[in-house]
């Protein structure tokens, strides 16, 4: 794992040199391509390859921390993993429908950091809100009233810098959620 990441740092500290380089560069019309396409290619497979990897580890991660609890999950394709908790009564959420959370959030093995008991409840329109891609996701396969708990992949949740507060970079999170009608 630990080498894992001091590849992914190397890659990224490479990217980002191309891409000050490529910032500061000559702007005129004529300029010449800073890498040819195969270069281009050489460079992006160790990513992909780092990124795989580190999907894998996450997933590996989920599943064995959601056995260990006891937790039947449904895994989406994206890699998010959920449970109903209580079934709701209400509609079925679509795209842009209004949404009201009650919830917790705990990153994987650290425990909670944020709630609506601290923060007041989470107000939100499905995919038209700057919220994680993973709670957009969950409650589109819920109805109103339900509640759920929710494991959330870096990728879905806070990415490669967390929330630059009290979530870490390439956390995994875990919500628990209530819907309200």
């Amino acid at each position: 794992m630990i080498q894992t990441m001091k590849q992914l740092l190397t890659y990224l500290a490479l990217i980002s040199l191309l891409m000050l380089q490529v910032a500061c560069s000559n702007s005129g019309k004529n300029r010449k391509p800073v890498f040819s396409d195969q270069e281009m290619k050489n460079l992006q497979e160790p990513l992909v390859r780092v990124n795989q990897n580190l999907t894998e580890q996450d997933e590996i991660r989920m599943r064995k921390y959601a056995e260990r609890m006891g937790w039947d999950m449904i895994q989406t394709k994206s890699g998010l993993r959920y449970m109903i908790l209580e079934a709701g009564q209400g509609d079925s959420i679509q795209d842009k429908s209004p949404v009201e959370l009650k919830y917790q959030i705990s990153v994987l093995n650290h425990g909670p950091v944020y709630s609506s008991d601290s923060l007041g409840n989470k107000n939100f329109y499905v995919n038209h809100s700057d919220i994680e891609e993973g709670l957009n996701e969950a409650v589109q396969l819920m109805t109103y009233g339900t509640k759920a708990r929710l494991l959330v992949p870096p990728h879905l949740g806070f990415g490669l810098r967390g929330d630059d507060w009290l979530i870490p970079a390439r956390a995994i999170l875990i919500y628990e959620i209530e819907i309200l009608p």
